[in-house]
């Protein structure tokens, strides 16, 4: 897969509606929609934990699409995938 491709395809169509909240000195991530969240004592930190859950999210999906099964996540059963077609 050309990754810089894929890259450029997402950053146009999937727009990254990250929520942030900082609560009792600890930070928050997560992606409305996305079973993925992270955290860490600084901003920083959450972030790098974020990128680190999408990498493995991203390896969930390249997986899944290979062995032809439902990709990960909350979607329904008839829901389209367009990235596959």
């Amino acid at each position: 897969m050309n990754t810089g491709l894929f890259r450029e395809f997402l950053v146009k169509t999937v727009p990254a509606k990250g929520q942030v909240v900082n609560e009792d000195g600890a930070w928050a991530m997560f992606l409305p929609g996305l079973p993925l969240a992270a955290e860490g004592t600084t901003l920083e930190e959450a972030t790098l934990d974020l990128i680190d859950a999408l990498r493995e999210y991203a390896e969930d999906w390249e997986d899944h699409l290979t062995h032809g099964t439902k990709p990960p996540g909350q979607l329904g059963p008839g829901a389209t995938y367009s990235l596959v077609h």
